[in-house]
């Protein structure tokens, strides 16, 4: 087998410490500022690679981001932790290290968790067995709209998962049978927040889409805390989560017509409509009227026949129906004052009816488009100032100043001195480069690249001595020529 000889070894470990001295020496040679500034740096550098090597994989998240109910979770990280896979779960995602994405994917496969698609719930539930019973096959239907209300839920922005149950019951109350169908709906929403009322209104329409054998009043809708959102023993929830949802339903649409007020704010409050004075029901003069006709009998005069005849009472006219609740909210919107300072900016000291006027002309506009979203007579609208934090000007303090003794703008002295500033450090610059060494250096170079020739000399053109030479000529290369010059004026190796 080949070995490497001493020998062979010593001229690289000897020229490895001759370039670690040269580093050294120009190291001590560069100023002290210079030189801790390189410390700083490298202690940076080290810092840096030490923070990059602590820091954990990124990773991949389960399902391309997935988001898993708690029951899911806890499954899934039994699996994994018993196949020996690292894990985090980070808000219902459970991430894994990218080179064991493959492997965590194939555990989680096998636990069946993933919620299966629309189409795959369809098709078994039509694929029944063949000796199925009428009863089975209704359960098998019955458990795959379970499943699609689950998926279709799920999917909602705020959700992260449900569980759907129908029940349905038959009672027999007369000859035929009356089933009534009831749903329960538990739901886990993300970070355990509470559900906004038009997201319990889209629940609700959705399960009723699905079963339309299924009453509104008849579904209860509770989360993972308790919070109960719809009950069929508490009507006055629905009621409550309607007339909510439809204000946020009316606020979103007036806010979207007032955009262009910065920092305006819409609330909307549904309330009875207010009472109007009932009119006064007209009299009607009840008049006895006669049958339709006179009831003659045989053989008697007609005379008799008609004062023998009653007189009949009109019929009672139908009472109407009552009309349809009306509807009636009131609306607030709050306009920050700033708003209106800043449309008064072209004028450096407005008075209060400037601003009182652009203030009326923004509430006009605010009520005309609050008439866009509901009918007349059906709103009332309140616009208000509310102070904030911005304060623009104060036009007492700051008094209008002639065009002819403004002071110029902040940006013209900055430009001037960072110019100035461009300029002197390209000189500097130039000088530094084109700069030659002091007279004390040059003095003492050449003494020096002459010892080192004649030691070179004397010792043969061993590889240190030359090194010295190189290195000598690498940092004053004119010092090195000059002696040079003169070493070959005086006849060189034979003087």
């Amino acid at each position: 087998m080949r070995t490497e000889s001493s020998s062979a070894i010593a001229p690289t470990v000897k020229r490895v410490l001759s370039r670690l001295a040269v580093a050294k020496r120009s190291a001590w040679a560069q100023r002290p500022a210079m030189r801790w500034l390189a410390v700083l740096g490298i202690v940076v550098v080290i810092g840096g690679l030490g923070y990059l090597t602590t820091l954990p994989s990124p990773g991949k998240y389960l399902g391309e981001g997935r988001v898993y109910s708690e029951d899911a979770i806890t499954s899934i990280t039994r699996a994994l932790a018993a196949a020996d896979l690292g894990y985090r779960v980070e808000e219902n995602r459970i991430g894994v290290a990218a080179d064991s994405y493959t492997e965590a994917m194939g555990v989680v496969a096998k636990l069946n968790v993933n919620p299966r698609s629309i189409p795959e719930i369809r098709k078994e539930a039509q694929t029944g067995g063949l000796w199925a019973t009428p009863k089975e096959q209704e359960k098998r239907e019955l458990r795959a709209k379970e499943e699609i209300l689950e998926t279709l839920i799920a999917d909602l922005d705020e959700m992260v998962s449900a569980v759907v149950m129908i029940e349905r019951t038959q009672t027999r109350t007369g000859v035929r049978p009356t089933t009534s169908t009831t749903a329960f709906v538990r739901l886990e929403t993300k970070g355990s927040r509470e559900l906004v009322p038009k997201t319990v209104q889209k629940i609700k329409g959705i399960i009723v889409g699905i079963e339309p054998a299924l009453k509104p009043d008849a579904i209860a809708v509770w989360d993972t805390t308790g919070r109960n959102y719809l009950d069929p023993l508490n009507p006055k929830l629905d009621e409550l989560s309607r007339v909510r949802a439809r204000e946020e339903e009316l606020a979103q649409e007036i806010r979207e017509h007032v955009s262009w007020v910065a920092g305006a704010e819409v609330r909307v409050k549904m309330v009875e409509p207010p009472a109007t004075e009932p009119e006064a029901p007209v009299q009607v003069k009840e008049e006895a009227i006669p049958a339709a006709l006179p009831r003659v009998g045989v053989n008697q005069p007609v005379d008799a026949a008609v004062e023998a005849a009653p007189l009949e009472k009109a019929p009672p006219a139908a009472e109407p129906e009552p009309p349809a609740k009306a509807e009636f909210a009131r609306i607030w919107v709050t306009v920050p004052r700033s708003f209106y300072l800043r449309k008064a900016l072209p004028n450096r000291n407005p008075s209060s009816e400037d601003l009182q006027a652009i203030q009326g002309r923004t509430e006009v506009v605010i009520k005309r488009a609050a008439g866009y979203v509901l009918p007349p007579d059906s709103f009332e609208i309140s616009v208000d100032t509310i102070p904030d934090d911005m304060v623009l000007r104060d036009p007492s303090v700051a008094p209008a100043v002639p065009e002819s003794r403004r002071i110029p703008s902040w940006w013209v002295p900055a430009g001037v001195g960072a110019g100035v500033a461009a300029v002197l450090l390209i000189v500097g610059l130039r000088l530094l480069a084109a700069r030659r060494p002091s007279r004390a250096v040059a003095a003492v170079e050449p003494a020096r690249v002459r010892f080192a020739v004649e030691a070179a000399e004397e010792s043969g053109s061993g590889p240190g001595a030359s090194e010295r030479v190189r290195e000598l000529i690498r940092h004053n290369p004119e010092a090195a020529a000059g002696v040079l010059h003169r070493w070959i004026g005086q006849g060189g190796h034979a003087a």
